[in-house]
């Protein structure tokens, strides 16, 4: 192999190593929800995993609370009440979730997956 061979398969495998690192893992227990006719937002407390973004006060919680979203339009509302179900049965009995969201999609910061732990 010459060395621009070589080069190319280094790149392209950061490419690819990059990309898969935009999947993220949350352990975290469910502090509120905050629900709207176009939008759903949950906010955590972070046990273990990667921390979601910060919020910056923008919605009724407190500024500086790890949140990600569960719904962003009125149809995604409607598509994801399974999940909102979910969350408010993690919230209400206490029990951890395991979140897993991806930070660069094409909606950043939304939850793929929502898993509640005992």
């Amino acid at each position: 192999m010459n060395k621009l061979t070589k080069a190319f398969i280094a790149a392209g495998l950061l490419c690819f190593g990059s990309a898969q690192a935009t999947v993220r893992y949350t352990d975290a227990q469910i502090i509120e929800i905050e629900v709207s006719d176009t939008q759903i937002f949950v906010f955590f407390q972070v046990m273990s995993g990667d921390v979601p973004p910060l919020g910056n006060g923008g919605t009724n919680s407190l500024p500086n609370r790890p949140y990600l979203t569960l719904a962003g339009t009125a149809a995604e509302v409607a598509s994801r009440k399974h999940m909102l179900a979910t969350a408010l049965a993690a919230k209400a009995s206490g029990a951890p979730v395991r979140v897993r969201w991806d930070d660069t999609s094409a909606t950043p910061d939304r939850v793929e997956y929502l898993l509640v732990r005992n």
